[in-house]
């Protein structure tokens, strides 16, 4: 759900200009449990704060993104 239905319920949102659908969107992303991996882990081990969905998909992002 997080990383399928979601943005494409944002996105169609977006597109139909039905800002209901992005808060629909935006407000799960930010009221569900953040994921449990390793990369998430990581970074609570860091001491970053990873609350919500939103959070844990920033953060695997940065993750990926961040040269090695």
């Amino acid at each position: 759900m997080i990383n399928k239905v979601l943005p494409l319920l944002f996105a169609y949102g977006k597109y139909k200009v039905k800002q209901r659908l992005v808060n629909i969107a935006l407000h799960f992303m930010g009221e569900d449990k953040p994921e449990n991996n390793k990369i998430v882990c990581s970074w609570k081990a860091d001491g970053v704060d990873v609350d919500s969905v939103r959070e844990s998909q920033a953060s695997i992002e940065l993750f990926n993104e961040l040269p090695a």
